[in-house]
């Protein structure tokens, strides 16, 4: 998980090669896809879904990759997109409509605080 926020991707690619499970979780829920769209590492987020990666896996707030992607770059498009084209992407939409960061703040008020409109269609229309 440290090589996804590192921006390690040789390692990642790596990791995987050998049989790391791309859908590995900690304690505190964090997965590599969570640690790789936090950091906006679109690279890592494409190889771990590439991988098989679940979108299924949330913090203990509830946050997805999804909201870790929006929340810290609201301008994050490649992730968002790459996260909404898989089967389970749009599923997600209600848990970042509703889901507050440590600041009592939804995906979709700091979208909406940046001007970010591509996000929020997405947001809102899906």
């Amino acid at each position: 998980m440290m090589a996804a926020w590192k921006g390690h991707l040789d390692i990642v690619k790596f990791l995987l090669s050998v049989g790391a499970d791309p859908s590995a979780t900690v304690v505190s829920g964090h997965s590599a896809l969570l640690i790789a769209s936090e950091a906006l590492r679109d690279d890592i987020v494409e190889t771990l879904l590439e991988a098989g990666a679940s979108l299924k896996a949330s913090l203990e707030d509830g946050r997805n990759a999804l909201n870790l992607a929006i929340a810290n770059n609201p301008r994050a498009t490649r992730i968002v997109q790459m996260i909404l084209d898989r089967p389970e992407g749009p599923s997600l939409i209600h848990q970042v409509r509703t889901t507050q960061n440590f600041k009592n703040v939804t995906a979709l008020h700091l979208c909406a605080e940046e001007n970010c409109g591509i996000h929020l269609s997405f947001i809102i229309c899906l």
